[in-house]
């Protein structure tokens, strides 16, 4: 009986083992790609925390791009190198441009992660040049309320404009989250064995 109670008590932890999330720090991507006809490295410019707010549009500081909207003509693709969890973003974008933010687990099938609008009606913050920066984090001063998402699970992300001027640019995009932890195959063991045995007790006391 002392081992069932030790069972019992020792799955829920691994369970929450399994589904706790360290604090969100910045995510290091193992990659950073771009599809389409774009200006400058996005593997460079996008991840040097250097946000370009007094810069223009087609700056050499940016990546930037002419026309090509939509997830068919140019996107910035991240590969995370891992799963995480996936807390917040922030960015700089030229400032008279709709971008879009979507994620992914397995790089196929992609969900919507931010709708990041032009102009400062949601929060923002504008710099002397042509971009504008925009965060997720509550309390930044760049913060946009309209950018606010759950934790989601990705291993990929990609950014792609949706509609503007035809001119545009990003100066920097970061990700933060949790790197998700591979269960070892005796917590997997231990947490069905767990379950299995709460689902019999469960039977039990509906037959007494």
């Amino acid at each position: 009986m002392f081992k069932f109670k030790q069972l019992l008590a020792a799955a829920p932890l691994a369970l929450l083992g399994l589904a706790s999330a360290h604090a969100a720090t910045a995510i290091v991507p193992a990659s950073v790609t771009a599809s389409g006809t774009v200006s400058g490295d996005p593997a460079t410019l996008l991840t040097d925390g250097d946000y370009s707010l007094t810069t223009a549009w087609n700056d050499d500081a940016n990546v930037s791009w002419s026309s090509q909207e939509g997830r068919d003509g140019a996107v910035v693709t991240y590969d995370f190198g891992g799963l995480y969890s996936v807390a917040d973003v922030t960015l700089s974008h030229d400032n008279n441009d709709i971008y879009i933010i979507q994620v992914s687990a397995d790089g196929t099938e992609w969900y919507t992660l931010a709708t990041v609008f032009n102009g400062l009606d949601d929060g923002g913050l504008a710099g002397s040049g042509g971009l504008l920066e925009k965060s997720s984090i509550a309390g930044d001063a760049s913060y946009a309320w309209s950018m606010d998402f759950a934790p989601t699970d990705a291993a990929y992300a990609r950014v792609f404009a949706r509609s503007g001027d035809g001119m545009y640019a990003l100066g920097e995009v970061q990700f933060y989250g949790s790197a998700l932890p591979v269960p070892e195959p005796e917590t997997y063991a231990m947490l069905t064995a767990g379950l299995a045995l709460v689902g019999v007790a469960g039977r039990r006391r509906k037959t007494a």
